[in-house]
């Protein structure tokens, strides 16, 4: 199968609209898992020059103002990746040529995508030809979407390779994949949800008017609008213009600015979950303790126009839910920076990392995920969510708010608090709050007779919607801490395969409240370590350590001795404070050593 299109071909502006309509389409069905994050299998280039300069991802590369995470190789040029096809899947990735130079020669770059199982069965081919004649630039990325259906569920070897013809010289043009993501269809609930996410926000007639002015407002900056500040768009999208090639940062002139005269405004968005709403009020109280001035705001407030900072908490919640939709289509500030709280594998990751290329730096609350990140091109820095003294939200509950979720719970447990009690004396055996994967349901279910021999209280949420208390739960951030508070075992296990530590339950709902924390294994997170601050097993031995620390007199001695550890830690080692003022110390000395705008590649 081979696909061959014509990359100087102008499109109408109605075709424009079809076509942002369409990719609406792949963004509500569709859930995207990057390429980026994938590890290449091999990559062939010129052997005279080294892979890092031939092949490599860069934080974001702009063309008439859309900007796209870039995969940048020198033709002619190979990268492989393993993957799993979905049952119906595709794949999707924008390319462009970014010349370095004028050139008046005539050539074109061939972009082509294989697709084989491995071994040495033949590929299937799809190809994308791009022209460039003397100083003729393209004006629009080129959409390349091939399905998977004859490869479903099998693994297979996808190469994406360019090639260079014509009378030119190899080191003067770049080629570049845009976003280049497998797709996977949704199941009907999540399409529905999200559906509702949409319409819940305006209005069956206001989400037609407002699509159609987002849909009009992106025509008209792919047909050349300069993208400056003014009437509806109250941000320009950043960048130069023209035929710049820059790499880096983006320079936002804050270097002579101390914490005391720093504004911040940090966002969260008011639809979503109310766990991330206590991340944003940690953060806000963390801002403060350094002397930094601080606005928590939310989607409906817009982003502040007299801030140094915008901190975004939950980028996968915040620009798709309610009025954050609208405000991602109208132009992000070039002062922007977002907290990232997922994990790869996840669908919400994928949302998360489309906002990507438009941060000026990432912050992520897990150390590896952050490496990861970092690996791809994009400025990235690990934020531990430490502890704030007098932080209210995860403050002494001394009596527990009346809700269906407590109504079962006796008077000792309601109206007495066990923070600074022995685990020994607390009334709950087991805790465990979170979204019900498939992975979890599992567990739990194999593991029921064991916990039958326990007090347990299990709260299982629905990933499909943002859980809200007062729409779609009873559960909040008063009735979870004030569980954990009373809890001796606060359990921990991942959702899917990735082993990622789970900061906000082990940190903020585990060691914080005091109790112990038996976690399957998981990502290193410094300063706390496995053994020391709280107990590390595979998901296999998980139930044979609760019955010992719970169950065995030197198992609750070593209980009371671990939750001790890890409490003093997070209060002693792991202070938000000093987390955040290297990381706004270095956004201060990265904006005095760039006194350009580099951080994105502009055409």
């Amino acid at each position: 199968m081979v696909k061959k299109i014509e990359g100087n071909k102008v499109w109408e502006v109605f075709g424009e609209i079809l076509r942002r309509i369409r990719g609406i389409w792949y963004r509500v069905v569709y859930k995207a898992t990057p390429l980026s994050m994938m590890t290449a299998l091999a990559a062939q280039h010129d052997a005279t020059k080294s892979a890092e300069t031939e092949i490599r991802w860069v934080p974001s590369v702009k063309i008439s103002g859309v900007l796209k995470h870039g995969l940048l190789t020198h033709p002619p040029a190979r990268v492989s990746f393993r993957c799993r096809v979905p049952r119906r899947g595709r794949f999707q990735t924008f390319v462009a040529c970014i010349p370095e130079a004028s050139d008046r020669s005539r050539r074109n770059i061939e972009f082509a995508v294989e697709i084989a199982l491995p071994g040495n069965c033949p590929p299937i081919v799809c190809r994308e030809k791009i022209y460039l004649k003397r100083n003729l630039q393209p004006r629009k990325w080129q959409e390349v979407n091939v399905r998977l259906h004859r490869f479903a569920e099998q693994d297979v070897d996808l190469t994406l390779t360019t090639a260079i013809s014509g009378n030119c010289s190899e080191d003067r043009v770049w080629s570049v994949w845009g976003d280049p993501i497998l797709l996977d269809c949704k199941p009907i609930r999540e399409i529905w949800a999200d559906v509702r996410n949409f319409v819940g926000a305006y209005g069956l007639i206001g989400l037609v008017v407002e699509s159609m002015k987002l849909l009009f407002w992106q025509v008209v900056r792919d047909r050349g609008y300069s993208g400056e500040a003014g009437a509806g768009r109250p941000f320009a999208t950043g960048g130069k213009t023209g035929n710049d090639l820059v790499m880096g940062k983006k320079d936002v002139g804050f270097a002579d600015l101390s914490y005391e005269r720093r504004k911040i405004a940090v966002y969260i968005n008011s639809r979503g979950n109310y766990f991330f709403r206590e991340i944003g009020q940690l953060l806000f109280a963390g801002l403060k303790e350094i002397g930094c001035s601080v606005d928590l705001r939310n989607e409906n407030d817009g982003f502040a126009r007299d801030v140094d900072w915008h901190i975004v908490i939950a980028p996968h919640e915040f620009f798709y839910l309610g009025g954050g939709i609208k405000l991602q289509h109208l132009g992000l500030p070039n002062n922007l920076i977002i907290l990232n709280t997922e994990q790869p594998s996840t669908q919400w990751f994928s949302k998360a990392y489309r906002i990507f290329p438009s941060a000026h730096t990432i912050w992520d609350i897990n150390p590896s995920v952050c490496e990861l990140i970092r690996s791809k091109g994009f400025d990235c820095s690990h934020l531990a969510l430490g502890y704030v003294t007098g932080f209210e939200p995860l403050q002494e509950v001394r009596e527990l708010p009346r809700n269906d979720g407590t109504s079962s719970l006796t008077t000792e447990v309601l109206r007495q608090s066990y923070l600074n009690a022995p685990l020994a004396q607390r009334p709950i055996d087991v805790l465990f709050v979170g979204y019900l994967s498939p992975r979890r349901a599992k567990f739990f279910s194999e593991a029921a007779s064991v916990f039958s021999a326990y007090r347990c209280y299990f709260h299982f949420s629905d990933g499909t919607a943002p859980v809200r208390p007062g729409h779609n739960t009873y559960m909040d951030t008063l009735t979870a801490v004030g569980l954990a508070q009373r809890t001796k075992i606060v359990l921990n296990i991942h959702h899917g395969e990735d082993k990622y530590f789970e900061w906000h339950r082990v940190v903020m709902h585990g060691l914080w409240q005091k109790a112990l924390v038996v976690s399957e294994t998981a990502d290193v997170a410094p300063p706390f370590e496995a053994g020391r601050d709280f107990v590390s097993t595979g998901l296999d031995t998980i139930t044979e350590q609760i019955t010992f620390y719970l169950s065995s007199v030197e198992g609750q001695q070593r209980a009371q001795t671990i939750a001790d550890c890890g409490y003093l830690t997070l209060t002693e080692k792991c202070r938000l404070s000093e987390c955040l003022r290297p990381l706004l110390a270095g956004l201060q000395f990265e904006a005095a050593a760039a006194p350009v705008p580099v951080h994105q590649i502009s055409m």
